[in-house]
């Protein structure tokens, strides 16, 4: 059974590392590191994004963490309105290529980054992807 398959049935959606969010961030390492540590990435509730840690005590966060992330940077004026629109862009692109031939799951990924984007009013950008048709 493929792994696109298995993912399918199961409802899992992808995982990136702390290194591997950090790209798609478009920081490095150490800057996301450092604030994850400190709890310093918040939702609008206030509450903490905590990332996941696997049995060997490596911490990954999933795509709506990701986001959610994103967002935080927005809020905290880290990212300026162009650099939230970039990095939702890249996350765009990532939910479709994590998903690989999985039409299912690449369309619940874009409509939870779609929605997000739309609560924090950059709606307009996902337009620009070259997947946005796709939805």
């Amino acid at each position: 059974m493929s792994t696109n398959l298995i993912t399918q049935i199961t409802g899992l959606e992808p995982t990136y590392s702390v290194r591997e969010a950090a790209v798609l961030l478009g920081r490095s390492y150490s800057w996301l590191d450092l604030r994850l540590r400190h709890g310093e990435f918040v939702q609008t509730d206030g509450t903490a994004i905590e990332p996941l840690r696997s049995p060997g005590g490596y911490r990954y966060l999933t795509f709506r963490m990701v986001i959610d992330v994103a967002a935080c940077c927005y809020r905290r004026r880290w990212y300026s309105f162009d650099q939230l629109n970039s990095v939702f862009h890249v996350l765009a692109v990532a939910a479709y290529r994590d998903s690989v031939d999985c039409e299912t799951p690449a369309r619940d990924l874009l409509k939870q980054l779609s929605s997000r984007m739309a609560a924090i009013g950059c709606e307009d950008a996902f337009g620009a992807t070259p997947i946005a048709g796709r939805q």
